[in-house]
């Protein structure tokens, strides 16, 4: 039997295969995508909204109508399909829908949503390597300031918020930057006009487009 041609759509469906026996360092499976593409599908965006914490996430909720066949019906909460280079998260496992006078399968349904920082309140900070020691001992010089921009900057510590491990030092200020900013702990980073020095947590999540840098900064003096 032919495919049926739901809708004008390209979509990648994203198996997350667990891998046998691979753990990573916090205890949870290791899994490898398996990319299926499949053409004649309908994905429409149903809505977005904003979250009301900090940092504000935009979040795109999404339905796949795809062909009825092994493939779109062995999608779970664990996979997730990328439509237009975007990448949506399952929010349940697919459902067969049938026609209504003889109910013979029509199409399969998945409901999918994407989070992104919503970046419109986000500001500057300004990282600045701290230089470190030669074999002498020798403080070499800091390295060239690069201006990042900050997901969110809190006053204090807030690292419970946004689910790094939970440490009770002092700091004058949380900043979250995208994971892989470079940011290193002991470095300078201003910080609404102050100079602080660096500590950085990481948070992991399953997902490394969730994957964050978060960083306490503490005030030692000086800036502008």
């Amino acid at each position: 039997m032919p495919a049926l041609c739901l809708g004008p759509d390209t979509v990648q469906l994203i198996f997350r295969d667990p891998v046998d026996g691979e753990f990573d360092v916090d205890g949870r499976p290791v899994y490898t995508d398996r990319l299926v593409t499949k053409d004649g599908v309908k994905f429409t965006i149903t809505g977005v909204s904003e979250t009301s914490g900090v940092p504000p996430v935009a979040v795109y909720s999404a339905k796949c109508a795809l062909d009825v066949d092994t493939d779109a019906m062995a999608l779970t909460t664990k996979d997730a399909i990328e439509h237009d280079g975007k990448v949506y998260e399952l929010s349940g496992d697919a459902r067969v829908k049938k026609t209504l006078i003889d109910q013979t399968p029509h199409h399969v349904r998945v409901f999918c949503s994407r989070e992104e920082q919503a970046r419109s309140v986000a500001e500057t900070v300004l990282w600045t390597p701290r230089g470190g020691q030669d074999d002498d001992g020798k403080r070499l010089p800091d390295g060239a300031p690069t201006e990042l921009v900050a997901l969110a900057v809190d006053a204090g510590n807030t690292v419970a918020r946004y689910g790094a491990g939970g440490t009770t030092e002092q700091a004058d200020f949380t900043v979250v930057l995208d994971a892989g900013s470079g940011v290193g702990d002991d470095d300078w980073i201003r910080v609404r006009g102050r100079d602080c020095l660096a500590r950085v947590q990481r948070e992991f999540s399953q997902h490394a487009e969730r994957n964050q840098d978060v960083i306490l900064a503490r005030y030692r003096g000086g800036g502008s």
